[in-house]
């Protein structure tokens, strides 16, 4: 009977745990905000204030290849 008992706790905790972490994995995707469109990107991009340029031949670049 004791067995019955731990052998049902262990199983509801092993489900609780499961769904928390199943909920905290899909919470951030289902309330994330739409993406946005191609055209307000592209508004955004040349309105910028700063560019960049990456370049692989500089000094020391080779120590991260």
């Amino acid at each position: 009977m004791m067995i019955n008992g731990l052998i049902r706790l262990l199983s509801y905790v092993v489900v609780f745990i499961i769904g928390f972490a199943g909920g905290m994995y899909m919470l951030p995707i289902l309330t994330a905000p739409a993406s946005p469109s191609q055209l307000e990107l592209a508004t955004h991009a040349q309105r910028a204030l700063f560019s960049g340029e990456f370049k692989r031949d500089l000094a020391g670049a080779a120590k991260y290849q």
